[in-house]
């Protein structure tokens, strides 16, 4: 018999498209969190030379009863224009769940 505490749920986020300009559209889906759950979105810029950049403000999604959601961005529109290999951190805000997914912005210069 196995009960919840027994169960490992495995959440799963990914991007799409995995690289692209500042003014592309970026689609993040989640997938194996807790059913109706707050999950906030880190965005961590790349180091570049040795400089720290600004990172935006943490976003917000609510999953849906299933655990999954998506969250859709466009860098520019956060500030974020910074190229290079970014991370983005989903942390749970009732599970606890963390992971992280990366993309690479590409300069449009």
């Amino acid at each position: 018999m196995s009960t919840a505490a027994d169960e490992t749920t495995t959440a799963t986020v990914s991007v799409t498209p995995r690289a692209g300009l500042p003014t592309d559209t970026f689609t993040f889906s989640l997938s194996g969190f807790t059913q109706n759950e707050t999950v906030v979105a880190t965005f961590v810029p790349p180091l570049i030379d040795g400089l720290d950049f600004p990172a935006p403000d943490p976003a917000t999604i609510t999953v849906d009863a299933s655990g999954a959601g998506t969250l859709t961005m466009r860098p520019v529109d956060l500030g974020a224009i910074v190229p290079g290999v970014w991370n983005v951190t989903f942390t749970g805000q009732t599970s606890g769940i963390v992971q992280t997914v990366s993309f690479a912005m590409t300069c449009g210069c």
